[in-house]
This record gives C-alpha cells, sequence and structure tokens, in this order.
C-alpha cells in the first residue's frame, strides 16, 4: 500500500533460454532451473530511504560540503576494500568489506550534488545538459583508462595497491 492505495504486483519473469550461447555454459541450459525473482522483490530499497535524507543535508549542508564528505568517505571505503584482509580476521574482513560496498552504492547517488552544484555556479541554463553530458562522457573514458590502469597495477602488484591508489585519487579530487 502507498497512499492508502493497493499497487498492483507484477508477475515474476521468467527467462527462457533454451540453448546456452554463453562459453563454458552446456547447451540446453535453462536459466529458469535456478529459479525467479519473486514478484515484489525489494530491489535497491536502501536508496528510498538514503536519496531524500542525502536531499535533506544537501539542502541543510551545501553541495560543496556534501561533496567533500563524499571524497573523504570514500577515502575510507578504498582503504576498506583494499586491506581488511590484511588487517582483520576473514569473517571481519568480509563484513568490512560488504559494509564498504554498502557505502560505496550509497555514494553513487551523490551525483544529485554534483548537478545541483552546478545549477548553482553555472552562468547560463544552456550551459548545464550540455555540461552534464560531457561530464558523463569525460567520466566513462576515465573509468575506460582507469580499469586498464588498475588490472595492470593488480597483475602486477596487487589489489591492496590499485585500492590504495583509488584512495589516492579521492584525496586529490
Amino acid at each position: 500500500y502507498r497512499g492508502g492505495r493497493r499497487i498492483p504486483v507484477q508477475p515474476a519473469v521468467k527467462a527462457r533460454f533454451t540453448t546456452a550461447p554463453m562459453v563454458g555454459v552446456s547447451p540446453g541450459f535453462r536459466l529458469e532451473s535456478f529459479g525467479q525473482i519473486p514478484p515484489g522483490f525489494p530491489r535497491f530499497q536502501h536508496l528510498y530511504v538514503f536519496q531524500p535524507l542525502l536531499g535533506k543535508a544537501i539542502d541543510k549542508l551545501g553541495e560543496r560540503n556534501i561533496l567533500i564528505f563524499e571524497g573523504i568517505i570514500l577515502i575510507f571505503v578504498c582503504l576498506g576494500y583494499g586491506f581488511a584482509k590484511t588487517i582483520f580476521k576473514e569473517h571481519i574482513a568480509f563484513i568490512v568489506v560488504s559494509i564498504c560496498f554498502i557505502i560505496d552504492q550509497l555514494l553513487m547517488s551523490v551525483n544529485m550534488a554534483r548537478a545541483t552544484y552546478l545549477k548553482k555556479i553555472v552562468e547560463s541554463t544552456n550551459h548545464i545538459t550540455p555540461t552534464l553530458t560531457m561530464a558523463v562522457s569525460i567520466d566513462h573514458v576515465f573509468s575506460i583508462a582507469v580499469a586498464i590502469f588498475g588490472g595492470f597495477i593488480w597483475m602486477k602488484c596487487g589489489f591492496q595497491y590499485l585500492f590504495l591508489f583509488g584512495s589516492i585519487l579521492a584525496v586529490i579530487s
């Protein structure tokens, strides 16, 4: 129920693959044999709680402070990813990395602060859409370049140094 009215539940969608085009999967593999997502399964439920709180925090503290806070949190998330296994016992490290993952997913919502910050500092409203589009394009190009460089670091030095590099990038930003 939302607002006193009943919302219909979508029926679960079953994927039907009679042949498997994936490498290493035998012909006749059926995805539905692994079950299905139940109707009304909560997907990204945490965002329904976090994003309104983030919006209120942006209104109260300002976009700039939220973006600075995001960078500080990202430093600790990267360090948690990279060094949880060496600092903690295995079961505690799993919990630490899981918490880092949840925080990392929540931090993706901070793009809202970037967009509203841009709206405040832009000279003309005609520049907002092209600027955000260019920012996404640069982000994608940078992501691909960093992925290649990150794969090299991972293979040569280890994953700890990759996340250390990520935390250094968070300090720089």
